[in-house]
């Protein structure tokens, strides 16, 4: 088939064209706007979207475009944002993006590679916020220099940290000069998936639907005279519409089909696509199968590694895959795509098992030999690998590699995805004959990883439950400290869930453990959890002893990260009984070491806990200072933007408000009887001693 097979004009979508423009405009005037467009396959979302990306990047706006991939349920971590954000670095320079990033731009570097060597801090909630930040403050960023389109495709298959990134950019985005346009299936066989996502976005009050119906007649008249170049006889008009009815994209197949001089048309869509599929040569239905197995874009060095033609072969199969336009190339990208999911999709069902098995494991190999064939972040291209490991049925093979994709996603702050990969990996366990330690990671070591992951994503029952199975593989006589660390963990997260009896005896059990053992920073770890939880079951007294006793095995080991931690809770115990400045000496003392080691969230965790206790002695103006100074330092060190999970701007402000009894009024340097007064609340404590502030549940910190 040759000739044209879209129109060069888009058709009957006046009025949706409408809606994006003056979304833009607003959006070029510094009023952000989100649009989510939805519609059955084939009803020309891509089309739509194009057409206005084409015309804004004519006049000069810049043009971020990524699309969420068809996975099977693994986790690809932030894939649309990884190939929206991947030409910035050629565009603008290294060295200009790191600079519209800031001074934390290796903490992007997880997802920008190219940027450089990326951050090694610990992860958490707070990792996952500081990476949402900078996004946001890059995107701001570049809409200073021009108007931005950020352009993500088919939602329905986003893992789960891009949704929530998503989410954060909705509830966040102020005067950006940037329009976010979401684009998914509204006919996707599980519905309840996405459902619920798009409910909660609507309920924010920043997000316009746009649902594209089908093409009348007379429009679909329209589209084929642009794709014949002239007015179609009115019986081709009504076997077309009559199969399509009004979907663009089927119209587009159904002429593909009846062209060639063909005496009927295929009842279904499917059966147009396979047709179209079988009726080219062996090769570039090779070609096809190969790329089907990869997802909806594959590099060519990649297909090439796979395919197993040589290059006049291979050259001459993609040609023709391209004339016929079943693939279709980007202008600079070195690759290829279907020219519709639903064509890949009708390939990749015509596959047989042991076919499949058999390039998924091509895959496997090629990946594995060359990582840098999969041309994306470290943490998608991990994922692929295990993906195709463990598509090919090579168990012993996926299983390190599912622990290597959690270990990346972990790195790349999208904790779901971890915490997916690492629950196949203990699938994968109990059916690979020697495991061995894959990552240096036994059994015990998997399910504590496994537990972190889950317990990031804000569910800490079902961390506990991994713990206690944890648990039930170490012997405490002979592994005390493994077995106290991980005591320590459950206890947090049994107080998040409500299960303070249960908390407080899987803390005093994890005490008892440690208790003479040698110094580590796994026994100052313990020990420091252990008196934040007796801090915040008003036990004063013996949570300063148990500080002190985190702070003497953390100095004993030059455990610095660990002292900061447990310098903090001795301090909110010492303000307990009037003990202010010693209290803000050993802050003080805990925020140097916090730098010494870089660890942002606990810097900052310092800010706050000293904004607090300074407000609840009525000394408002030095906690104004300190947290002008905090400002700077969150600037630096977390987002460079004036929103963020924990603002030092306002941590006085806020604690005098809601601790104080909302006398916001009260004239600075005025003394305050607030904490005798505040002994008695947890609210305090909480947000004074542990890192990340007011929540209870202990982030930031390995347990494993």
């Amino acid at each position: 088939m040759g000739g044209r097979v879209a129109s060069p004009t888009l058709v009957g979508r006046v009025e949706e064209l409408g809606v994006l423009e003056a979304a833009q405009e607003r959006a070029a005037n510094g009023e952000p706007a989100v649009v989510l467009v939805g519609g059955e396959a084939g009803i020309g979302k891509t089309r739509l979207v194009a057409e206005l990306a084409d015309r804004h990047r004519a006049t000069g706006a810049r043009v971020l475009a990524g699309g969420c991939l068809p996975s099977g349920g693994d986790g690809l971590p932030y894939a649309p944002i990884v190939e929206a954000l991947r030409p910035l670095p050629t565009e603008l320079g290294v060295g200009a993006v790191r600079e519209l990033v800031g001074p934390s731009w290796s903490e992007l570097a997880h997802l920008l590679p190219s940027l450089g060597e990326p951050a090694s801090g610990p992860a958490g909630q707070a990792a996952q916020a500081r990476l949402f930040e900078l996004l946001l403050g890059l995107l701001g960023r570049l809409g200073e220099q021009v108007p931005v389109i950020l352009v993500v495709e088919d939602l329905h298959w986003a893992d789960r940290s891009t949704r929530e990134l998503l989410s954060f950019l909705v509830r966040n985005l102020r005067a950006e000069r940037l329009l976010l346009v979401v684009t998914y299936r509204s006919d996707e066989p599980h519905p309840d998936r996405l459902g619920p996502y798009l409910a909660e976005l609507d309920r924010t009050g920043r997000v316009e639907r746009l649902e594209l119906t089908r093409l009348d007649r007379a429009a679909t008249v329209t589209q084929l005279t642009g794709i014949l170049g002239a007015n179609p006889a009115p019986d081709l008009v009504d076997a077309v519409f009559a199969r399509s009815e009004g979907n663009p994209f089927f119209t587009e197949e159904l002429l593909a089909a009846v062209r060639p001089g063909s005496g009927g048309l295929p009842v279904t869509v499917r059966d147009l696509l396979r047709g179209r599929v079988k009726g080219l040569p062996e090769q570039p239905r090779r070609v096809l199968r190969v790329a089907a197995v990869a997802g909806r874009w594959v590099p060519h060095r990649l297909l090439a590694a796979v395919a197993g033609l040589d290059d006049q072969q291979l050259e001459g199969a993609l040609r023709q895959a391209v004339t016929q336009q079943l693939l279709v190339t980007e202008p600079g990208q070195d690759g290829y795509r279907f020219r519709h999911a639903l064509l890949r999709e009708v390939v990749d069902a015509e596959l047989l098992p042991g076919e499949r098995a058999r390039l998924h494991a091509g895959y496997a190999h090629a990946l594995a030999k060359r990582p840098e064939l999969a041309g994306d972040a470290p943490a998608v291209a991990a994922a692929e690998l295990a993906a195709h490991w463990d598509a090919a049925g090579e168990l012993v093979r996926a299983l390190p590699a599912r622990v290597q994709a959690g270990l990346a996603a972990e790195r790349a702050r999208a904790f779901a995805e971890a915490h997916r990969h690492y629950q196949r990996a203990l699938q994968l366990w109990e059916r690979v004959a020697d495991p061995g330690q894959p990552a240096g990671l036994d059994r015990v070591g998997l399910l504590a990883r496994a537990a972190d992951a889950v317990a990031f994503t804000g569910a800490a029952g079902d961390a506990a439950g991994l713990l206690q199975d944890a648990l039930s593989g170490v012997d405490p006589a002979a592994e005390p400290v493994r077995a106290a660390v991980l005591l320590a963990r459950l206890g947090a997260h049994r107080r998040v869930t409500g299960d303070e009896a249960g908390a407080l005896a899987a803390l005093t059990q994890a005490e008892g453990l440690v208790t003479e053992a040698p110094p580590s920073p796994e026994v100052a770890r313990v020990l420091g959890a252990c008196a934040y939880g007796l801090l915040l079951r008003a036990q004063p007294v013996q949570a300063i002893a148990c500080s002190e006793a985190a702070i003497a095995a953390a100095r004993a080991v030059g455990a610095r990260a660990e002292e900061a931690t447990a310098l903090r809770v001795l301090a909110a115990g010492l303000a307990d009984f009037g003990g202010l400045e010693r209290a803000l000496d050993l802050l003080r003392e805990g925020r140097r070491l916090a730098e010494e080691v870089e660890d942002a969230e606990a810097i900052l965790g310092t800010y706050m806990t000293i904004g607090h206790l300074l407000v609840l002695a009525g000394r408002e103006r030095e906690a104004v200072e300190d947290a002008q100074q905090g400002t700077g330092a969150h600037a630096s060190l977390a987002c460079n933007t004036p929103r963020a999970a924990w603002s030092p701007a306002t941590s006085a402000s806020f604690c005098w408000t809601t601790v104080a009894g909302g006398n916001a009024s009260s004239s600075p340097g005025r003394r305050s009887p607030a904490i005798p007064g505040a002994r008695s609340t947890s609210a305090w404590r909480e947000a004074c001693c542990w890192p990340g502030g007011g929540s209870s549940r202990p982030r930031g910190r390995s347990w494993t």
